[in-house]
């Protein structure tokens, strides 16, 4: 995930992308929203349907009010938004919405201090410049279409990209590599801030299928 999306951190135990992108959401609100002031979060009109309708259910529960329109009119740069997503590709299969390009919408939206969330396809990424080269905070997505099969606790793996900075605000467990007592090269579960049996009734993510 992060080779493909430039994007240093990343986990691959959400649900799907649809839950990916809400936590994804629930990350920018944490980090730069305000009850009652910087509490709005734009859709693209352009983001998959199922990805737009759990944002707007997940949205209501925890107080942020969900703008969708075009991303080329949204005034995402007004100091009101916590955070944006974009799809890239976009529903329709274009690489970018018409209007206004990625790059200058992520611009506008940092000069309003809000983060910019791309939700986007790992096997598209293959061939399509990533999501941090045009200034992306987040990046989410599905697994699935590396052919991920269906199993126990979920449909398929979402992962959820971003930066150093962000890690301790991202949902799931972070894998590390290090070595074992001979030496050899193993894993081991580097950073799990936000699940129940840590943060129990603060808990903030209570994501873990664990599928990939």
């Amino acid at each position: 995930c992060s080779d493909l999306t430039g994007l240093p951190m990343s986990v691959a135990s959400l649900l799907d992308e649809s839950t990916a992108a809400a936590e994804a959401m629930q990350m920018c609100f944490s980090l730069k929203g305000k009850k009652g002031k910087k509490n709005k979060f734009f859709v693209s009109e352009d983001v998959h349907p199922q990805t737009k309708s759990l944002i707007q259910t997940r949205a209501e529960a925890i107080g942020i009010e969900v703008v969708v329109g075009h991303h080329s009119e949204s005034n995402v740069h007004s100091g009101e938004y916590c955070g944006a997503i974009i799809q890239y590709p976009n529903t329709y299969g274009s690489v970018e919405s018409p209007g206004e390009s990625y790059a200058d919408f992520t611009g506008r939206a940092h000069a309003g201090g809000a983060m910019v969330i791309c939700a986007t396809d790992l096997l598209a990424l293959t061939k399509l410049a990533p999501p941090s080269s045009w200034g992306a905070d987040i990046a989410v997505g599905s697994a699935q279409r590396f052919g991920v099969p269906m199993g126990f606790g979920g449909p398929h793996a979402g992962f959820l990209s971003t930066s150093d900075r962000y890690s301790r605000k991202m949902p799931g467990r972070i894998i590390g590599v290090t070595v074992d007592s001979e030496g050899k090269p193993c894993l081991r579960m580097a950073m799990q801030t936000r699940e129940q049996h840590i943060r129990r009734d603060k808990a903030t993510s209570n994501i873990c299928t664990a599928q990939a």
